[in-house]
């Protein structure tokens, strides 16, 4: 689910929730929000940029901070890195314990809450790697759902990108349409996200 910032800072302190930035370095070294640790989206894939095995992406992710049986919250200003960092920790089958922030850093500021620039030490978990099916799939996959009532492809690249080529079948979702402020990173109402969706074709049992 999507948390406040209300509710993080209430639970600044809390230790069963961990927090992860994801973005640049220099912005994370900056200011971030107190007891967050900073991953690259870069320490979660090898050479050919495909996700890492399993058991390495977890010892990544656990240095960042994640760890069983915790609340992990992710929030960053790069939306698409955030989306990247969920699916990774959906992909080694925590999707259940992660939340986004409604907003970044800029909104955080704005409403005077407090910041750090000093990292806490990295931590090592334990973050065990769970069965997780279907989250990250292949071409043969997809190839051999495109026309499946059960199945809906969403592009999400650029409009740039889309107009070049795209799966049949597929419906275009810019990131920007998820926003109600892109420069706050205040998401649209879990109403108007899902009439988003709705109009893009997702329906409910796909």
């Amino acid at each position: 689910p999507i948390v406040s910032t209300e509710w993080l800072q209430a639970h600044l302190t809390d230790p069963q929730v961990r927090v992860i930035c994801t973005g640049t370095r220099d912005d994370y070294d900056r200011a971030h929000i107190p007891g967050a640790r900073f991953v690259d989206h870069m320490d979660t894939v090898g050479g050919d940029h495909r996700l890492l095995p399993p058991d390495a992406l977890a010892k990544a992710l656990a240095k960042a901070g994640a760890a069983d049986g915790t609340r992990i919250v992710l929030y960053g200003d790069r939306p698409m890195e955030r989306g990247w960092l969920y699916m990774t920790l959906a992909a080694i089958g925590h999707s259940g314990d992660v939340s986004m922030l409604d907003g970044g850093i800029r909104l955080w500021q704005d409403e005077k809450r407090p910041i750090s620039n000093t990292a806490p030490a990295a931590v090592a978990g334990p973050l065990t790697v769970k069965p997780a099916p279907d989250v990250v799939v292949d071409a043969p996959w997809v190839r051999k759902r495109l026309e499946s009532p059960t199945t809906k492809v969403l592009d999400v690249r650029t409009t740039q990108e889309w107009n070049g080529g795209h799966l049949p079948g597929a419906t275009l979702i810019l990131w920007q349409d998820l926003y109600a402020d892109r420069q706050t990173l205040k998401f649209k109402s879990p109403a108007e996200i899902r009439a988003l969706l709705a109009a893009a074709g997702v329906a409910p049992n796909q």
